[in-house]
């Protein structure tokens, strides 16, 4: 057993800290660990494949798809108990499945089609996160809803348009037709198909299927092996 020191009015006392305590402590961590990797990957997979077949086919509003599905997996994992800072992490493992390509096609890390999609989905993972300190999304009221994803469309469409601009290089980013785009289409539509995404999640969410640790595990290395085997034939 372990102790530790516990001030009290008679000096310095000491308790017992368990080792299966402490065994509790990891257990735990770990859970969440693989639970953050896990997510991470079906979001990343998504993004691999969904994503890379509708860039390739030019399907309008790609990013606003790509951005409520995003919504909508943070969600579940908030619903789950994934903390704010679990929920930026979870957007980093999606990020960096676009990094894949590097070892597929040979790009450069620093290529556009690598950077500005891994960024996007940072700061999809950050809007979420910082919205959600403010603005509780589990909340069943729908204008509460609706506010959150309102503010979480634009806070992530407009840092993305910050980053492809000053990181990226991407000039139209501040373009007038892109800026009118922004204000006109891009918003309201991903803010309805994120709270969209909400409801689906929140239904999704209401089936108890529960994975072991192991077997969350398991599907993220197959995500991530299925995710490299898609995006290799979608390009």
């Amino acid at each position: 057993m372990f102790c530790l020191p516990l001030a009290g009015r008679s000096g310095t006392v000491r308790f017992p800290l368990r080792r299966d305590a402490l065994s509790d402590i990891f257990r735990s961590t770990m859970k969440n660990i693989i639970t953050v990797l896990f997510l991470g990957a079906v979001w990343g997979f998504f993004e691999a494949t969904l994503g890379g077949l509708l860039h390739v086919l030019n399907v309008p509003l790609t990013g606003q798809v790509m951005t409520a599905i995003g919504a909508g997996i943070m969600f579940f994992a908030l619903s789950r108990g994934t903390t704010i800072s679990g929920l930026i992490a979870i957007s980093a493992v999606a990020a960096s499945f676009k990094f894949f390509d590097v070892f597929l096609f040979g790009f450069p890390v620093t290529h556009i089609k690598i950077l500005n999609p891994a960024q996007a989905i940072l700061m999809q993972g950050l809007s979420f996160a910082v919205c959600a300190r403010f603005i509780n999304p589990l909340s069943s009221v729908l204008k509460s809803r609706v506010i959150f994803a309102f503010s979480f469309a634009f806070l992530s469409l407009a840092l993305f348009n910050v980053l492809s601009y000053y990181l990226v290089g991407y000039k139209p980013a501040f373009e007038i037709s892109n800026l009118l785009a922004f204000a006109k289409l891009n918003l309201p539509i991903c803010t309805l198909l994120v709270i969209c995404a909400l409801y689906i999640s929140e239904l999704a969410g209401s089936v108890r299927l529960t994975l072991s640790p192991f077997m969350q595990g398991a599907a993220s290395a197959l995500l991530v092996a299925a995710a490299i085997i898609t995006r290799h034939f979608v390009a």
